[in-house]
């Protein structure tokens, strides 16, 4: 089927049902922003590969939670890279150990809106840089709070200055390693020295890039 033949039910306001845990799964998907996101052109089947027909077949998760699970690893087979960086990620880890709240492709990327992250020369957009705390927050919301605060996110979140680092700039963004160990630490100062040292950056708000020597 293709998407004009999904969005005949999915597009339905409330539309949804009722999992074997209790929970209830939202099933409304917007055709119209599906269609103005990076997705635009897929066909739905190209994710939900178990679906051929109707009726579907009846759904195996329990709960919300292991529906994402299900389905998420479907990511790899265009974003390979991406995904195969997650493997050794302290969230996969995490994943890996039991902990089922670690985060996954879907939960920081929405697969029916997902925007453009990234310009034609593979920087980070701007719009993008901003949103990105947001987004670490419904999990790290302690440390986003802190963020928000300090200088750093003050001038992100609160003047939208794309000069200043944003949560992916100090910790990655698929193979994102365990900020807890020994070597991050250590490793800290050249990751300061990535914009600190840079004159193209500091000489825009008159600061030494010479702070590594002291």
């Amino acid at each position: 089927p293709q998407n004009a033949a999904c969005l005949t039910c999915h597009s339905r306001p409330d539309f949804e049902r009722q999992l074997p845990g209790g929970e209830i799964l939202p099933l409304t998907i917007d055709g119209d922003h599906f269609d103005a996101s990076v997705h635009s052109g897929i066909e739905c089947t190209d994710c939900h590969t178990g679906i051929s027909g109707f009726p579907h077949p009846d759904l195996q998760a329990r709960t919300r939670r292991d529906f994402s699970l299900d389905l998420y690893t479907t990511c790899q087979t265009c974003h390979a890279d991406q995904y195969d960086a997650t493997l050794d990620s302290v969230h996969q880890r995490a994943l890996a150990g039991g902990n089922t709240n670690a985060a996954i492709c879907t939960d920081c990327h929405n697969p029916h809106t997902q925007s453009p992250l990234t310009a034609e020369d593979g920087s980070l957009l701007p719009e993008a840089r901003v949103k990105i705390p947001e987004t670490c927050a419904q999990c790290h919301s302690t440390i986003y709070q802190q963020y928000q605060e300090s200088v750093h996110g003050a001038a992100l979140i609160g003047e939208g200055n794309p000069d200043v680092p944003t949560c992916i700039d100090c910790h990655g963004v698929h193979s994102i390693s365990d900020p807890t160990v020994a070597a991050f630490t250590l490793q800290s100062p050249e990751l300061c020295a990535t914009c600190h040292t840079d004159p193209a950056i500091m000489d825009k708000y008159g600061l030494s890039t010479s702070v590594l020597s002291t």
